[in-house]
């Protein structure tokens, strides 16, 4: 989800909590780590000579009243390059075909990524321009305590300098993205009245539910393999069997008031799926296509309260128990029914965001930026 991603990219440009850390957007680059400034022959790009080619704050684009200054810019363009370079690389010719088939050469895909990142983290001023969102003085002692709390961890403002200089970073882009974090939250709870986004009416869930299938279930179950995923000798399989039949037939035995608690207790007691119990011990919410094909179809074969047979998947036998879903429950991704409505309405709106920003793009000195000039190898 769009958003979902925008906010998880604010969080991590934050660099707060160690970070900086490379957090990237659901593009083709499959690298975690923005790249240290080489200093080793052979190490790759000059990243700190790269990163010194243009003035700070020499404006390279503008979208409408927005300026994107050299800083900004770079810390996404070095961790473009490093990631194309370590993943499809190494980088010879910037106007070769970065991937066989892709049709885009290193130079179009990097510049791509980097104006589409660019545009979402823009999106968010701009969208806290549309809604009247400022930030705060809370908001700045906030910024104020993430830097101070990376300043003691790197024992010091020469660390800390030393931290932003190493991840291609400065002090303005550390604020720029800090603030793109709050400004992410204060947007949407003031759409949506709050981080649980209690302004969606139950009717747009039940309109979410009816076009994208969720779950919830408990479950037992009871193991075939062994740590390492491997089969159990046959006798244990056989007697694994015969175990999970005894709970089951416990189960449907109890004549109690209160089968919830009492399905829960001897999930907690019986179980081999200890991180899963943990974890999710209301048990799991989850959507189409994401679990074991097995145990999706034995949880939609029941109703909200019904029971399974004994269904078995590689892992072993497992007995369901389909529980209603709410709407304010978190999924197995710490997401309730009613923001994932939310979510997907914040995608819409930032989508025409960037489409206005986008219209009103001026290059300036980007469209003379030459990729091979800036960035020399070691």
């Amino acid at each position: 989800m769009r958003l979902r991603r925008i906010f998880a990219l604010a969080l991590c440009a934050a660099l707060a909590a160690a970070a900086l850390s490379g957090c990237k957007k659901g593009g083709e680059i499959g690298y975690e780590d923005p790249p240290p400034p080489a200093e080793v022959e052979g190490s790759g790009f000059d990243y700190t000579s790269a990163m010194a080619y243009y003035a700070p704050d020499e404006i390279m684009l503008r979208y409408g009243d927005f300026d994107v200054t050299w800083e900004e810019l770079y810390f996404f363009l070095a961790a473009d390059v490093a990631g194309a370079d370590s993943a499809y690389g190494p980088i010879e010719e910037w106007d070769a075909e970065y991937a066989a088939g892709s049709g885009q050469s290193y130079r179009e895909m990097i510049l791509e990524d980097v104006l589409n990142t660019l545009k979402i983290y823009i999106s968010v001023e701009y969208g806290a321009e549309q809604t009247g969102v400022e930030l705060s003085d809370d908001d700045l002692a906030s910024i104020a305590s993430q830097r101070e709390a990376l300043v003691a961890q790197y024992g010091g403002e020469e660390g800390f300098a030393a931290y932003l200089a190493g991840n291609n970073a400065t002090e303005k882009v550390f604020n720029w993205s800090a603030s793109l974090n709050i400004m992410y939250s204060a947007i949407f709870e003031k759409i949506f009245g709050g981080e649980y986004a209690p302004n969606v009416p139950d009717e747009a869930v039940e309109a979410f539910l009816a076009e994208n299938e969720y779950f919830k279930a408990q479950h037992i179950l009871i193991k075939i393999v062994d740590d390492a995923n491997a089969p159990l000798p046959e006798a244990e399989i056989a007697a694994a069997r015969i175990k999970a039949e005894n709970i089951l037939a416990d189960l449907r035995a109890y004549s109690g008031d209160d089968f919830p608690a009492y399905f829960t207790s001897v999930m907690l007691a019986s179980s081999q799926d200890p991180a899963g119990v943990q974890t999710y011990p209301g048990g799991y919410i989850f959507p189409v296509g994401t679990m074991m094909p097995e145990f999706e179809a034995g949880t939609r074969a029941l109703e909200a309260y019904g029971l399974s047979g004994i269904v078995e998947t590689s892992y072993g036998y497992h007995i369901i128990y389909r529980l209603p879903l709410g709407f304010d429950e978190a999924d197995m991704d710490g997401v309730s029914m009613r923001q994932r409505v939310a979510y997907a309405e914040m995608d819409v709106k930032f989508a025409a965001w960037e489409a206005e920003l986008d219209a009103r793009r001026e290059d300036a000195a980007f469209a003379s930026l030459r990729l091979e000039d800036v960035f020399k190898r070691v």
